[in-house]
């Protein structure tokens, strides 16, 4: 039988992908499929530590990651500008910046989807 990867059929190669929230779980995940498909990616997430170790390890030098909180529109269209003024483009993005949410108590019934009040709503989609 004959198998195909995907990255021999798809590449995503002089392609530049930005990933936000890109240190966190998701944000790794994303990252290693675009990795595979051998696109340029650069991660922005608020967490330093995370950005420096990212920035370290990178030895294949197709992932760059950048310290900006999302929610500070004039600091995003720095990095955009700073960004396509090094790479020439963005041609991919993916929004995936969340709060990490962790309960600090046990969640009952009522704390369902279904049931999340508007200030949380707002708080997750990051609009106030």
């Amino acid at each position: 039988m004959l198998t195909i990867k995907l990255n021999d059929r798809f590449s995503l190669r002089n392609k530049v992908s930005i990933v936000t929230g890109g240190c966190g779980f998701f944000g790794n995940q994303i990252t290693k499929s675009l990795s595979k498909l051998n696109s340029k990616i650069i991660l922005i997430d608020i967490n330093k530590r995370k950005i420096d170790e990212i920035n370290k390890k990178n030895l294949k030098n197709n992932i760059e990651a950048i310290f900006a909180a999302i929610t500070n529109e004039k600091v995003l269209q720095r990095k955009a500008k700073m960004i396509i003024k090094k790479y020439g483009k963005i041609d991919i993005l993916v929004n995936n910046a969340a709060i990490d949410y962790k309960p600090t108590k046990k969640l009952n019934i009522k704390d369902d989807f279904e049931n999340t009040n508007l200030d949380s709503w707002n708080k997750e989609l990051i609009l106030v």
